[in-house]
């Protein structure tokens, strides 16, 4: 792990480790961290704070100052980095004061986390390019949940139903009939699942149907038109195109990038 230096920011350490047991007491002299456990079980105690018992996939922030513990088996992604913009994020709020955050899906965060850590291993990296790569990271960390600050039992639903829908995203959903099931009137059902998830119910499908056709990309043989056409996409053309939009990599390039990645 290299330690990288830029006018704006400083990459201290990044690593990632397949599911194994770690144990972690330390203090974090001058720089944050984005810790990530993409699967397994940890307790995770902010001393002198009380311990929390951590499932994956989970996500935390280490703060420059204090004193952190950590045990279980689990598996391990880090990104630690100091200097100027970190002030930047704390004020526009990309670095709240996080001890736990519960993920719902963690297929994309997983590949940002990798394809960071993957570039900044490289011998040549650019600046721009590493901060655009974790702003994206933040971003997404930002907005992947749904808002939970409604507890009503119609929007408990709702937030039932984007966890069944990022479960099996290659289903054929169908939202009338999702609203008739639910007692409510589809335009209800796309008001509320937009204030709950962030999104509409359309772009919430599209975006879990291609978290799982990466994660097919990743690790299946199939072509890339049966994998479109396994998450309803018709026309290979459209998948490419929307896909290329998200990934910032057409599906085949994709698919040579992680093959790289894993193997490294």
């Amino acid at each position: 792990m290299k330690q990288l230096f830029f006018d704006h920011i400083e990459w201290v350490s990044f690593n990632r480790t397949k599911t194994t047991t770690i144990v972690f007491d330390k203090t974090f002299p001058d720089y944050w961290g984005l810790q990530f456990c993409a699967e397994g079980e940890l307790t995770l105690e902010r001393v002198p704070e009380k311990p929390a018992q951590i499932r994956g996939p989970a996500v935390w922030l280490t703060e420059p100052g204090k004193h952190y513990r950590y045990f279980g088996t689990w598996a391990h992604r880090h990104i630690c980095f100091k200097g100027p913009i970190a002030a930047k994020y704390l004020s526009s709020g990309l670095l709240p004061d996080m001890l736990n955050i519960p993920l719902q899906n963690c297929l994309r965060l997983t590949e940002l986390f990798d394809q960071l850590i993957q570039y900044l291993s490289c011998a040549d990296i650019s600046h721009d390019k590493s901060i655009h790569m974790l702003n994206m990271i933040l971003f997404f960390m930002q907005n992947m949940n749904p808002v939970l600050n409604s507890t009503t039992p119609l929007q408990s639903k709702i937030i039932k139903l984007g966890e069944e829908i990022a479960r099996n995203p290659v289903l054929n959903w169908d939202f009338k009939l999702e609203a008739l099931r639910l007692h409510t009137s589809l335009s209800h059902l796309r008001y509320l699942f937009k204030k709950t998830h962030r999104t509409s119910s359309g772009s919430f499908l599209i975006l879990r149907r291609l978290e799982h056709a990466a994660q097919m990309l990743r690790e299946s043989d199939l072509s890339i038109k049966e994998i479109a056409a396994a998450h309803h996409f018709s026309d290979v053309y459209y998948f490419t195109k929307i896909f290329s939009k998200v990934y910032r990599l057409s599906p085949g390039r994709y698919r040579r990038q992680m093959y790289l990645i894993s193997d490294s």
